[in-house]
């Protein structure tokens, strides 16, 4: 079930060892909309927080869309989001 916001929502994640991590936002095409986190991470739980806007700074239009956690070795967790203006 999709985890519905508006303006912005806040998304958690656990990390069991340092390394790099990827977590961004994406349409439901597939396509990237916004990368929230990409760099090496520390052990334990991080808050990422997405205001709706993409790369560029243009808002989104309402719809779902799919946060994803990658580490080197693919995709960790996957997030259904709603987007609602």
């Amino acid at each position: 079930m999709p985890n519905p916001f508006n303006p912005s929502t806040s998304i958690k994640f656990d990390v069991a060892q340092q390394g790099y991590q990827d977590l961004s936002t994406h349409d439901v095409g597939g396509r990237l909309v916004k990368t929230l986190v990409a760099w090496d991470v520390q052990p334990g739980l991080h808050v990422a927080h997405w205001n709706g806007l993409d790369n560029s700074g243009n808002p989104m239009s309402n719809g779902v869309y799919v946060a994803r956690l990658s580490t080197g070795e693919g995709t960790a967790g996957l997030l259904k989001l709603m987007l609602i203006k």
